[in-house]
């Protein structure tokens, strides 16, 4: 049987709307409370109120975040038909969004002669030249790092498709984000020179 769909951004979604009919309730609780009890009870109200307005900014955050990943799930899906299918016709073996426990799902797990290297894919169309991506950045390293380990691959590889390929991955096909990470920009061609390289093929 198929496995379902790993959709993480649902459970964010999910979050935010309880936050707003909690946030709404605390808001509606605020405004009657004086008319009821009277201005005894305006402390309690501007609790409420400030509780409203707290709920309210953690329900905005949560959806950003949630659209975010759902983009990078529409991003990952896309480019992976696209390189599983020139991929297969390279003759090597793909595996699309397995499962690690712990780790969420691999986008890719590719395999060639006699060599592993896992995949992931990012929706990201910068890389290491603006300084509010570092931390993104640095978590994407770590979660290769981490599915390399966990599968004990032979490689990990930071596949960007929408990301424009540097002077230098042009020539040579990849660069190195950190920590042994390779690092591809650019279509599935991009990436299937990449694996040459390192499958030894």
């Amino acid at each position: 049987m198929k496995p379902d769909p790993f959709t993480p951004w649902r459970a964010q979604k999910r979050k935010a709307l309880q936050q707003n009919m909690l946030a709404g309730l605390s808001g509606l609780t605020a405004i009657a409370l004086p008319l009821r009890l009277g201005w005894r009870s305006l402390w309690i109200s501007a609790l409420l109120g400030l509780l409203a307005w707290v709920l309210t900014r953690w329900a905005r955050i949560n959806r950003r975040h949630a659209a975010a990943r759902h983009h990078g799930k529409t991003v990952e899906q896309r480019a992976s038909a696209l390189a599983q299918r020139i991929l297969l016709g390279e003759g090597l073996m793909v595996e699309c969004n397995r499962r690690v426990p712990g780790l969420g799902d691999v986008d890719l797990l590719v395999t060639g002669r006699d060599r592993r290297v896992t995949v992931e894919i990012k929706s990201f169309q910068h890389w290491g030249d603006r300084r509010a991506d570092r931390r993104r950045e640095r978590l994407a390293i770590e979660q290769c790092v981490r599915q390399r380990e966990t599968l004990a691959t032979d490689g990990a590889l930071l596949w960007l498709p929408d990301a424009t390929p540097s002077l230098w991955q042009r020539l040579w096909g990849y660069s190195f984000a950190g920590q042994g990470v390779a690092l591809v920009r650019g279509d599935e061609r991009r990436l299937l020179r990449a694996l040459r390289c390192k499958l030894g093929g």
